[in-house]
């Protein structure tokens, strides 16, 4: 009888320790990616004075902190926002947008005014679920440094 009250014992405990490591396994497997803010997809196209603008990215910047998203810019001017590798979207929230085609890399020089990069003005409130955000843009060509031409292949 002793034997058998300790082989359910050991049985018990068993299942405690089992029923255990699963409650903690399944708590890890929720936690992973747990931290991930609210996305929404984000897709659109950019054009500069009725020219698709197709060298550089689009970046988007979450006003109240928060991982960036971008994309490079497609043949045809087209985006779709990424948030990390292979997660596509953007934090849910108002963000200010930068579209730049300078390469630091490439020694390629920014082409478009500094109020679509470095100075952006452009705000977008990006929501849960999917949108299309295009971005006409327009003003003058800048000029490339040693150049008084403007220039004008985008």
């Amino acid at each position: 009888m002793i034997r058998n009250i300790l082989r359910i014992s050991r049985s018990l405990s068993l299942h405690r320790v089992g029923a255990f490591c699963l409650f903690v396994s399944a708590g890890a497997l929720a936690g992973c990616g747990g931290d991930r803010p609210a996305l929404g997809t984000v897709s659109g196209r950019v054009t500069y004075n009725g020219t698709p603008v197709s060298i550089g990215g689009v970046i988007f910047t979450p006003i109240d902190g928060g991982r960036q998203s971008g994309s490079s810019l497609g043949s045809n001017g087209e985006y779709e926002l990424e948030y990390i590798r292979d997660i596509m979207g953007a934090k849910v929230g108002q963000h200010v947008v930068r579209i730049v085609t300078a390469n630091v890399n490439s020694g390629r020089a920014e082409i478009l005014p500094a109020e679509y990069n470095s100075e952006s003005n452009l705000k977008r409130m990006v929501k849960s679920g999917s949108q299309t955000m295009d971005f006409e843009l327009t003003g003058q060509p800048v000029s490339l440094p040693g150049s008084e031409e403007p220039y004008e292949e985008i």
